[in-house]
């Protein structure tokens, strides 16, 4: 059985993103909550620099004082701003999608 998950690794991500849509796909008709109305009202997400920016400062702008260092976060957030505006469905989408490679990424070390 572990076999074949080790010869067919797009098969095996394949079922990690399926597996993460069943979780959490309840969540693609949700709307922004808690924190994330910081995101959506930070104007500089939407500039298309700020998608370099991520990967070369270490903190959100806003967040100076104190400083995340988390470039793939940022910039898949501010990607999503760029391509699909304000939409919530476009952010739970990449999130379930981002946590079912990540599965896989676990899977495979």
């Amino acid at each position: 059985m572990l076999s074949w998950f080790t010869k067919r690794p797009w098969g095996v991500a394949t079922f990690f993103v399926l597996l993460s849509i069943v979780l959490y796909g309840t969540t693609f008709g949700g709307e922004f909550v808690y924190d994330d109305g910081f995101f959506t009202d930070n104007g500089s997400m939407r500039d298309p620099w700020y998608l370099l920016h991520t990967w070369i400062q270490p903190s959100l702008k806003g967040l100076e004082i104190f400083p995340h260092y988390r470039p793939l976060t940022f910039f898949t957030l501010s990607l999503n701003f760029l391509l699909f505006g304000e939409s919530p469905f476009s952010f739970h989408l990449v999130s379930v999608l981002v946590n079912g490679l990540t599965c896989w990424l676990v899977f495979v070390l």
